[in-house]
């Protein structure tokens, strides 16, 4: 069985926590404008009445990287189904994104994760990833 590269698989986590990260902090700043008045328009994104669907979509976009991240650097079992459900279903809206220039970062974090949760080489390598030595 191939062992694990450490570095990479921890990179992949950190990637995961950056970019759920960066959604929870357009979260917050989305939440605060509209809460403080500060928004120039009165409309959070331009979703008028609605502005609060913005920032729970924009929370759920952040919370589902950062368990992704978490579950890979606390080498949960559980991670890898978890990631490649997630994986798949950012897949489309992160090519879009990377389309328009944006997203090639959580385009590569989501390519490396189907990657890594689909080839059989992947499979091997997160079972020595998790299989941790002394308990």
């Amino acid at each position: 069985m191939p062992k694990a590269n450490n570095r990479n698989i921890k990179i992949l986590g950190a990637g995961w926590l950056v970019l759920g990260g960066i959604f929870l902090a357009i979260a917050l700043v989305a939440f605060l404008s509209v809460v403080i008045g500060n928004d120039p328009d009165g409309q959070a994104f331009e979703s008028g009445d609605k502005w609060w669907i913005v920032v729970l979509v924009l929370l759920a976009l952040g919370a589902v990287p950062m368990v992704n991240g978490l579950a890979l650097l606390r080498r949960n079992p559980v991670a890898r189904p978890l990631i490649a459900i997630s994986s798949l279903v950012f897949l489309i809206p992160s090519a879009a994104g990377a389309a328009t220039g944006v997203g090639i970062p959580f385009l590569l974090v989501v390519l490396a994760s189907l990657w890594f949760t689909s080839s059989k080489n992947g499979k091997k390598a997160f079972e020595s990833y998790v299989a941790r030595e002394n308990g």
